[in-house]
């Protein structure tokens, strides 16, 4: 159903305002999907006015409905809860009461954007075709909630661009490379499984590779240490992988510099563009080349799992970055 369109710019669409919750669509540049989301603003309305079973646990039943909570969200949504009344200059315990009701609240996403009158039933019991409205589609899609703020995330960032050899940001791709891409994003392989992430088991980046199809001319990029850890502490859907990790289509490969285009272009500039993107981020590399994330705003962030500046990832070229035992990307 997930909307059966009316005009150009309206689509009927769950109104779950009764049930104390809102459904939407989250656009996510970062992992290059879409994403069903469930915000869950009163827990108890929701069970209550749902139909749920009050000696169901909501987080295993929301997990039945298709649905996965994203704890990192809620915990990230307190803490902006926190500071924004402190930076108002509130009274801690006021402070402290914004972020107690923001953990109140629940957010989970599925990969499925279709839903139909039964999935909706078997997520809310209660739920009756009356509940759909006609919506505008400007209300319903929306950008993915962004863990780290742009101010924070964006020195780690720089840091990366620098020791890969990119002073500004900036990011160049050769004709080659991007119908490279363009062909991979066929098959949307998770970069954890196309770069052989070392807490993925064996046998399942084996069954990625082997259906990868064009994603698998990608497989000899091997993992930036600094990037992968990013990707360690993270929620992980239904399918046991990362719910927010890129695919294929968030992906670009190209050169931190003109000349080492230049260079992999046997010295011909044309069909080299230079690419601007602020918040692009590392994840792979074979040779000068590198795999990157075009926009790396929206990823699942972990503060915990970010070198500090100390760290001197600037001084360090990307390539020690390595994961040790990186021979499993041979």
């Amino acid at each position: 159903m997930a909307g059966a369109i009316l005009a150009a710019h309206t689509c009927w669409w769950p109104d779950l305002a009764r049930f104390g919750a809102r459904l939407s669509v989250a656009r996510n540049p970062s992992a290059g999907a879409n994403y069903l989301k469930l915000t869950i603003l009163d827990r108890a309305q929701f069970v209550t006015a749902g139909g749920i079973q009050g000696d169901q646990d909501l987080v295993q039943h929301i997990y039945a409905g298709g649905f996965t909570c994203v704890d990192s969200e809620l915990f990230a949504r307190a803490d902006d809860a926190y500071d924004a009344a402190v930076g108002q200059q509130l009274r801690i315990q006021y402070a402290e009461l914004a972020a107690h009701q923001e953990r109140q609240r629940l957010y989970a996403y599925s990969r499925k954007i279709a839903i139909t009158i039964r999935s909706l039933k078997q997520l809310i019991p209660t739920f009756e075709t009356s509940d759909l409205r006609e919506m505008e589609v400007a209300a319903i899609k929306h950008l993915d909630f962004q863990y780290l703020p742009s101010l924070a995330l964006r020195p780690f960032l720089q840091r990366l661009q620098s020791a890969c050899g990119s002073d500004d940001g900036t990011f160049y791709t050769t004709a080659k490379e991007r119908e490279l891409v363009q062909n991979a994003a066929a098959r949307d392989v998770p970069i954890n499984a196309l770069l052989r992430y070392a807490d993925l088991p064996p046998a399942t980046i084996q069954r990625f590779h082997a259906s990868a199809g064009p994603a698998g001319q990608l497989a000899n990029f091997r993992s930036i240490l600094a990037a992968e850890a990013v990707f360690q502490v993270v929620t992980i859907d239904q399918d046991g992988h990362p719910l927010k990790v890129p695919g294929t289509k968030a992906l670009a490969t190209g050169y931190p510099t003109f000349q080492a285009a230049l260079d992999a272009n046997d010295g011909d500039a044309s069909g080299i563009q230079q690419e601007r993107w602020p918040f692009w981020m590392p994840i792979g590399f074979e040779g000068q080349r590198l795999m990157v994330v075009k926009d790396a705003r929206f990823l699942e962030f972990n503060p915990l799992c970010i070198p500090e500046p100390e760290d001197n990832l600037v001084q360090q070229p990307y390539w020690v970055l390595l994961a040790k035992g990186s021979a499993r990307a041979a």
